[in-house]
């Protein structure tokens, strides 16, 4: 392996830079996957969680202005020694982002399945914080607040989550939360034809409820997670709106039970196997996640559907492009969701499209559907390393910043599913339902997570530019 080393004087500090010079360099030694992948945290450990994903898209097809820019957090975020956040004393903190622990059975403000459905589609820039208070009674507890805030987004979110109940040593745990979340859902947006309320306004989504799970590892890098949740669910024409909606302009209905609100109760189970070398940047292993969803018949909805979702990654390592401490690797991504008996309501279809599904499209612009299949192949490689120095970059970026760049082709179906959802959110918007997308981007590993700047195209010629803090897979 050749590599050049440099140094770059910047007015706040020096930086160190390898850039890799050559290519098929000699194959490192053979490592162990479980070996140098960490085990499911301890009750004593510090919790790993999945990386926030802050997402910036542009109008499809042009470069929209600033103002015109949407914005979209994700909930997924790695939580690290180095996470940037404002200490008040030794027992709080906050910390941008929802950080979230995984796997979670909870629902709630961006508590999302193992495979994505209802993802929200605000516009404009929106800010997630997180204010929590550690170790609460002495024993490793966490009770936490989050808030989301933007244009057309407004959610808060109040949990509490105990690693180990009792002085049980089998790493039993359980979480608590209730929360609150008003937004425009990609499900009713993006499409071909413009649907709104009578108003003329987007159905804007209401959501309150709670819910409790326990959690436990069941296997090396594997856990499991069960719930119960509540959630009431209303449509209204604006963020603070008291007009309720049970149908758009066509007729097509909104709510399950036809009436202003809509009652669902659900059981949650979902499991997480994690077998990557590594949480920012894995070039080798595998991840699979997997849920099940049942809704139990309360209320006039008397919603009563089941839901199945599986999502599974595997890293390959291609060293064709490598750095002393970094390798490339091809990334294959398959997940997919069923709905197999009653049909859900309108609120529970997928959202097919965007940065964390087809990227090209914007979020829910492929398809609102019942069932989909979803492929991803992605080729990574690295670069340059950059070692900051001065601790105000070590601050942002951590000890070392590793910038790769990536090729994808994404790649979704819906199974001509959209009109088989309750309203037919979907079809009633002519989605395409099935399409592809494929581009290139830069990455960079950072304290707070992957770092992506990601070009895509359509295959309706359409294309996207997003910037995200956070790893899809």
């Amino acid at each position: 392996m050749v590599a050049i080393a440099t140094t770059l004087t910047l007015p706040w500090g020096q930086a160190d830079i390898t850039v890799a010079q050559t290519i098929k360099p000699p194959k490192p030694p053979a490592r162990s996957v479980n070996a140098t992948t960490p085990s499911v945290a301890k009750p004593d450990q510090k919790l790993a969680v999945s990386p926030d994903e802050w997402v910036i898209h542009t109008e499809a097809g042009q470069l929209a202005p600033t103002q015109n820019q949407t914005a979209f957090f994700d909930i997924d975020q790695v939580d690290t020694a180095d996470e940037p956040d404002v200490n008040f004393g030794r027992n709080f903190r906050l910390v941008p982002g929802l950080g979230v622990p995984r796997p979670s059975a909870l629902q709630g403000l961006n508590f999302l399945p193992a495979v994505r459905a209802g993802v929200p589609n605000p516009r404009g820039a929106i800010f997630p914080l997180r204010l929590e208070a550690l170790n609460v009674g002495g024993k490793g507890q966490t009770l936490s607040l989050r808030a989301l805030a933007g244009a057309d987004v407004l959610g808060l979110d109040l949990s509490f989550r105990d690693p180990q109940i009792g002085t049980a040593e089998d790493g039993l745990g359980y979480a608590v939360n209730l929360f609150g979340l008003s937004h425009e859902a990609a499900t009713f947006q993006n499409g071909r034809q413009d649907v709104d309320l009578s108003t003329g306004n987007n159905p804007h989504e209401i959501r309150f409820g709670g819910g409790v799970q326990f959690f436990r590892p069941i296997a090396d890098n594997t856990e499991i997670a069960l719930g119960l949740n509540y959630q009431s669910i209303a449509f209204s024409n604006s963020q603070f709106g008291s007009r309720r909606f049970s149908q758009d302009e066509f007729g097509n209905a909104l709510t399950a039970s036809g009436n202003s609100r809509d009652d669902l109760l659900m059981l949650n189970i979902t499991a997480l196997v994690d077998a990557r070398n590594d949480q920012i940047f894995p070039t080798q292993g595998s991840r699979l996640q997997a849920g099940f969803d049942q809704a139990i018949p309360v209320g006039a909805a008397e919603s009563s559907f089941t839901r199945l979702g599986l999502n599974y990654t595997y890293f390959v390592p291609v060293d064709l492009i490598r750095l002393p401490e970094t390798g490339g690797t091809l990334l294959l991504n398959i997940q997919g969701g069923l709905i197999p008996f009653d049909a859900p309501p309108s609120y529970e279809a997928y959202a097919l499209g965007g940065s964390s599904s087809v990227r090209g499209f914007e979020t829910g612009e492929l398809g609102s559907p019942r069932n989909f299949i979803q492929g991803t192949l992605e080729y990574r490689f690295p670069f340059a390393n950059l070692r900051p120095g001065g601790d105000f970059l070590k601050d942002i970026l951590g000890d070392r910043v590793t910038l790769a760049a990536n090729v994808f082709l994404d790649a979704a179906t819906g199974f001509d599913s959209d009109d088989k959802v309750l309203g037919r959110p979907g079809a009633a918007r002519n989605k395409p339902g099935e399409g592809y997308g494929y581009g290139v981007g830069l990455l960079a590993t950072s304290s707070v997570g992957l770092i992506r700047l990601e070009f895509g195209i359509a295959d309706t010629g359409d294309t996207s530019l997003s910037f995200v803090i956070g790893d899809r897979f």
